[in-house]
């Protein structure tokens, strides 16, 4: 009652399964509605997580039932009977898109076989909107361009059939004919294994769902989406904004809670975790950034608010490359992005990376001698505006426009620098910082302490 898994999509975009197989699943949530059951998931088709929901034998047998249920379950690839899920089974899965997979003579391993894409008819007894068929021995030519939607199947009017096949008459295009295809054997139909132009329909027909994936809800134990980045790249996201994310796992230690997200800079899929306000009182000093722990009005997630704020994502979201981010004003032509890295953290949270990567001296003036480990090469690097990464006056640049982090020179450390520390400019400092020397937390002027305080820098992981 209680199996967290609603459908294979699910547990293929989670990373749970990713092996063809029968696994347990509950369309309609643990603990509600129906029992969980066994279902052979599709992992291994284009994009995977494809369940298989019905299977029709060529051989013998109907795909009509009034909504009921057809044969045995598990619905199974290579039965000998036909076999379908109950309407209000696959209703459970919600807005998906099906799949109907074409063999023949029982088998899928046609000489091509054929899969159609359904587009959002509104029931299953009516024979309109579909669309897109593509045929391909290997699979290899959908790559990247197979993205279908739809919300329902439908079946022809009366007689159980389950698609309509737009068909190849030779070539490698598409036909523009219509044909239904039929399910039932001997029956004198179309070109619907894009094959030889007519003649029985001999083929099995498999049919294959895959829901569309859902945002979590704030509370939620069984999330499946660890970052803003996961939520990017299933596509779940409109605009910057706060979203439910869950970094230990579903069904793992605490459940989701509210991050920022920033999809509209760098690509997208940014986590934010802290914001760093230059103005006293000190929070992102030096020492404290490896066991920083929630403060400030976490509830509030605008980019832009003059604050130092640690949010929960700063302890909990890993991740491989940082972002500086600038939202109270832009910096040259439309740019809020400071400093992007490439890979850094390698999975880690910033906290602990910053705390397991040994503190470097800095040669005084040059920063020659600084570690690889200590030293960057930003992916981009903002020049529009005197900032942080591009700070006016005093000490020279490190070598190649880098950046370095953890770096000290003669006992003056600051976590984020592009020049000699003791020219007192970058992220991360002192406290109290010196007239002439240590940077503060948030310092842009070299030689003279500038805490930059109409001006707050966001900091993303992803």
């Amino acid at each position: 009652m209680d199996c967290p898994w609603a459908s294979c999509a699910a547990l293929y975009d989670a990373g749970a399964a990713t092996s063809d197989d029968f696994y347990a699943i509950d369309p309609d949530g643990p603990n509600a509605g129906a029992t969980a059951f066994a279902a052979w998931c599709g992992m291994s088709l284009p994009r995977g997580g494809w369940t298989l929901v019905g299977h029709y034998y060529s051989g013998g047998g109907t795909m009509s039932s009034a909504g009921a249920a057809v044969g045995a379950t598990p619905v199974t690839l290579d039965g000998v009977t036909s076999q379908r899920l109950s309407d209000a089974t696959i209703a459970a899965f919600g807005p998906a898109t099906y799949l109907v997979q074409s063999g023949t003579l029982h088998t899928r391993k046609a000489a091509c076989d054929t899969y159609y894409q359904l587009f959002s008819p509104a029931s299953w007894a009516t024979s309109t909107n579909y669309a897109t068929v593509r045929c391909s021995k290997d699979l290899v030519d959908w790559g990247a361009s197979f993205d279908p939607t739809g919300i329902s199947l439908n079946t022809q009017a009366g007689s159980g059939n389950w698609e309509l096949n737009f068909c190849r008459s030779s070539g490698s295009t598409n036909g523009t004919t219509a044909q239904w295809v039929y399910n039932g054997p001997g029956v004198v139909q179309g070109d619907d294994l894009c094959a030889n132009g007519g003649g029985p329909n001999n083929a099995d027909k498999w049919l294959w769902v895959r829901d569309q994936p859902q945002l979590c809800g704030a509370g939620q134990v069984d999330c499946p989406y660890a970052s803003c980045m996961a939520i990017r790249d299933a596509g779940l996201f409109a605009s910057d904004g706060a979203y439910p994310i869950d970094p230990d796992g579903p069904n793992a230690g605490a459940p989701a809670f509210d991050a920022y997200c920033l999809m509209s800079a760098g690509g997208g899929g940014w986590t934010l975790v802290a914001r760093v306000y230059g103005a006293a009182p000190y929070t992102f000093t030096y020492a404290a950034w490896p066991t920083l722990t929630p403060t400030g009005t976490v509830t509030n997630f605008s980019p832009s608010l003059l604050e130092d704020t640690v949010f929960p994502s700063y302890q909990t979201v890993g991740g491989n490359e940082l972002l500086f981010y600038d939202a109270t004003a832009a910096c040259g032509a439309g740019e809020h992005r400071l400093m992007q890295t490439g890979t850094l953290l390698g999975g880690a949270t910033l906290p602990a990376f910053l705390g397991a990567l040994p503190a470097a001296d800095c040669t005084y003036l040059t920063c020659a001698s600084l570690p690889a480990s200590n030293r960057i090469t930003p992916v981009f690097l903002n020049t529009g505006c005197s900032n942080p990464f591009y700070p006016a006056g005093g000490g020279s640049n490190l070598p190649g426009s880098q950046v370095g982090i953890n770096v000290s020179t003669t006992g003056i450390p600051v976590r984020f620098t592009v020049k000699s520390v003791d020219w007192d400019t970058g992220i991360g400092g002192t406290t109290p910082p010196d007239g002439s020397y240590a940077a503060g937390e948030v310092d842009i002027l070299g030689d003279g302490v500038n805490s930059w305080t109409a001006h707050v820098v966001a900091l993303f992981v992803r």
